[in-house]
């Protein structure tokens, strides 16, 4: 090694070194733009992901929401019902507020109702046919004593003076029946 080489050394190594400083400013400054453009990418992508999630959550809302309306409510109303005609009350129907949509629950409460409602008719119907004469339609044996054990029962303000029977007895009627016939008969009763 000689002196010229050393100087030749010397002045290499001091050209590296400016080389290497120029070229760390230019990294430097390259790095912190890719950083800068790393966090407005990463603020981007967070805001990206709290929209997602915004949405996400708003269509579970919506879709919980319209569950309730739309199956929940009905079948709890279709359960009150239900409840409300095996504890008697026949006169009950359940009312479903759909507008003009039509699903299986809201068929499903219009074939309740009408069920109700010939469950009710023949409800009526078998206490009447149990309380009234089938031919004149007037109040029967039953009737008048399940009346009248009502009026003299106790727990009535009623006194049994204030109340008056009249019994009419046709005579002879079974004469009737057997010469003019059971349709005269029945005629002549109505």
């Amino acid at each position: 090694v000689n002196l010229e080489m050393q100087q030749l050394f010397g002045s290499d190594s001091d050209e590296v070194t400016v080389t290497l400083s120029t070229l760390t400013k230019v990294g430097i400054a390259d790095g912190s733009r890719d950083l800068a453009a790393t966090h407005v990418l990463q603020n981007i992508l967070v805001g990206l992901l709290v929209g997602l999630f915004g949405l996400i959550f708003a269509v579970t809302a919506y879709f919980a929401r319209r569950m309730t309306i739309d199956v929940l409510r009905p079948v709890e109303l279709l359960h009150r019902g239900v409840t409300r005609l095996r504890e008697g009350n026949l006169e009950y129907r359940v009312e479903l507020l759909h507008g003009k949509r039509r699903n299986e629950l809201s068929e499903l409460a219009d074939a309740f109702n009408t069920m109700a409602a010939e469950l009710d008719k023949s409800h009526q119907d078998l206490r009447r046919e149990a309380t009234h004469d089938p031919l004149t339609g007037l109040a029967n044996r039953a009737c008048f004593e399940n009346n009248l054990s009502g009026l003299i029962g106790s727990g009535n303000r009623r006194s049994p003076e204030g109340v008056s029977i009249l019994f009419i007895d046709i005579d002879d009627f079974k004469l009737v029946n057997d010469s003019l016939g059971h349709a005269a008969g029945d005629a002549l009763l109505v």
